[in-house]
């Protein structure tokens, strides 16, 4: 194998091995845990991610990929913004910490400040779709999206995963109803038993 295929590797291995570390004890995880998990050395975690906050916002840019990917799947959907509300409920239960990182972090860091407008990015266009299509109330806007995650991380502080899917699963149906433009809207997607996000 190539150094740089085998660098490539490490830096895998260690945002693998960090995500699964950060789900289970939150972004102040000890850094040696992470190398443990991802059988490197700390040189190795430093060669690729300098401090904390670099691993972090690497952790983070994959989870702000998903969702731009789950945006594009989506098209020009009108009820698009509320399969991404449930994309989102579901990476929290998975891994609350790294919403609750972009919540909570510097915001003068400028990659910090980015991380945030991407992912107001991803949701402008689905929510004025749904604003026009009378889907949401007319005063619904990102920011108000912004705070239903904020609210997300808040409940979720069990460590038991099933517990926190049951719980994501509650938080996002009444953010859902909340926001929507009427008690019974039709064509609006739900949040189905099995945590999947279905029409």
């Amino acid at each position: 194998m190539s150094k740089r295929a085998d660098a490539r590797q490490n830096r895998a291995r260690i945002l693998a091995a960090a995500a699964d570390v950060v789900a289970e004890e939150g972004t102040s995880v000890p850094l040696d845990l992470v190398c443990a998990r991802a059988a490197v050395g700390r040189a190795t975690l430093y060669r690729n991610f300098p401090d904390r906050q670099a691993l972090m916002l690497a952790l983070l840019d994959e989870t702000l990929e998903r969702l731009e990917a789950a945006a594009v799947a989506l098209g020009g959907r009108d009820d698009a913004v509320f399969a991404l509300l449930a994309h989102v409920a579901e990476e929290m239960a998975d891994s609350m910490a790294l919403f609750d990182y972009l919540s909570t972090a510097d915001i003068s860091v400028e990659t910090v400040s980015a991380s945030r407008a991407r992912l107001a990015v991803v949701l402008d266009a689905p929510i004025e779709r749904a604003r026009q299509a009378g889907l949401i109330r007319a005063t619904v806007g990102t920011p108000d999206m912004l705070l239903a995650f904020r609210m997300f991380a808040g409940v979720l502080q069990d460590r038991d995963a099933a517990t926190r899917k049951q719980t994501c699963q509650r938080a996002l149906d009444i953010v859902i109803h909340g926001i929507a433009a009427s008690p019974k809207v039709d064509g609006v997607a739900v949040w189905a038993e099995n945590g999947s996000f279905q029409k």
